[in-house]
C-alpha cells in the first residue's frame, strides 16, 4: 500500500512539473530587440500561409547614397530552408560601418526567438571583421548560412 501511494504521488508531482513547463520564451523578444539600439523593430509575421506573405521583408534600394562618402548596398535575397535572408550594408570609406538584415524568416516564435537573437551577431560580427567569412550562430544555422552569402553578395557589389 504504501508503494502505491509513494508512486502515484510521484506521478502526480512529476505531472504538475511538467504540465507548468513553459515551452515558449518568446514574450521578452520584443523588449529584447527595443533594449538593443542596433536592432531594428520587425512587422508581425502575416498569418497566410503563402511563402511569400510569411517572410517580413523591409523595402531597401539596391544602391542608395545618403551623404558623399556614405553608400549602402543590397545583398542578393538568399533562399534558405525556412525563407529569404537578405542584407544590407552601409560603406564609408571602404570600410563596412553598419550590416542590417532587410528580410529574415519570421514565420513563427521559434524563429523569430532564433533570429532575434542571431541577427545582432551577425550584425556586429559583419562590421567587426569586415568579411563574409563568419562564424554560424548556434541554433540559427540556415539564417547564418543565407546571412553570410547575401553579405558576400553585398560587400561583392561594394568593391571591397
Amino acid at each position: 500500500m504504501r508503494r502505491i501511494t509513494l508512486a502515484a504521488m510521484t506521478t502526480v508531482s512529476g505531472l504538475v512539473l511538467l504540465f507548468s513547463y513553459h515551452t515558449s520564451r518568446n514574450e521578452h523578444a520584443d523588449d529584447a530587440a527595443s533594449a538593443d539600439p542596433s536592432v531594428e523593430p520587425t512587422a508581425p509575421a502575416a498569418t497566410s500561409s503563402s511563402p511569400s506573405a510569411r517572410r517580413q521583408a523591409a523595402p531597401a534600394p539596391t544602391k542608395t547614397t545618403t551623404t558623399a562618402a556614405t553608400k549602402r548596398y543590397l545583398g542578393a535575397a538568399i533562399d534558405t530552408q525556412y525563407g529569404p535572408v537578405q542584407v544590407q550594408i552601409t560603406v564609408r570609406s571602404g570600410k563596412i560601418i553598419r550590416a542590417d538584415v532587410t528580410q529574415v524568416p519570421m514565420n513563427n516564435g521559434h524563429d523569430r526567438e532564433l533570429n532575434t537573437y542571431a541577427v545582432p551577431l551577425l550584425n556586429a560580427a559583419a562590421v567587426t571583421w569586415q568579411t563574409a567569412d563568419l562564424q554560424s550562430v548556434s541554433g540559427a544555422t540556415y539564417t547564418s548560412e543565407g546571412y553570410k552569402q547575401s553579405l558576400q553578395s553585398a560587400i561583392d557589389k561594394a568593391g571591397l
